[in-house]
């Protein structure tokens, strides 16, 4: 009795419409072109950033990065009559090594840095003692072929780490331990 049949039929077409549009051939609510087009933009770049921000973390969390200290070094050059000296006594030093496996790049950190991009894996095996050798074709800084390999041995139960880097004219050995 106090409701206008006009208010009565505008709230028939207007609020008692369902929120879906099942059924409707006009939308509920009309959304320009403009609005539309920023909304979607908007959902894109949300989308991106939540993508990148788990691509991030997920990289983060399975990356293998291997820390390892030197502790002495050995080397051996190649002579003028095509031969090898023979290896120096060992020399003590304190230098980082870096095995990084997602870049494919092993780094030693010396006076002049020694940076070792992995081409190629030529051995990856464990023998029934316990040692493990991981041989690496690798290319250096100056654009060379290098032979770079990590030598796990246990003898009497200790083990010794060994990183083996061979290059055209020289071959070096160092002593590896881990860093605590």
């Amino acid at each position: 009795m106090f409701l206008n049949t006009n208010f009565i039929n505008f709230i028939k077409r207007k609020i008692a419409k369902p929120k879906h549009n099942f059924g409707y051939t006009k939308p509920l609510a009309v959304i320009n072109t403009k609005t539309r087009t920023n909304i979607e933009n908007m959902n894109k770049h949300y989308f991106s950033a939540i993508l990148i921000i788990f691509l991030i973390s997920f990289n983060t969390t399975f990356s293998q990065v291997i820390k390892l200290k030197t502790t002495t070094v050995n080397a051996q050059v190649l002579l003028e009559n095509e031969t090898w000296s023979e290896w120096t006594a060992p020399i003590e030093i304190s230098e980082l090594v870096v095995l990084d496996l997602t870049k494919k790049r092993i780094s030693v950190f010396t006076k002049e840095r020694q940076v070792y991009d992995i081409v190629e894996v030529l051995q990856n095996e464990k023998f029934e003692n316990g040692n493990s050798i991981f041989a690496f074709r690798c290319i250096d800084q100056n654009g060379d072929y290098s032979d770079v390999s990590l030598l796990k041995e246990y003898e009497n139960e200790i083990l010794g780490k060994y990183l083996i880097v061979e290059l055209k004219d020289k071959k070096l050995i160092y002593n590896l331990k881990d860093i605590e």
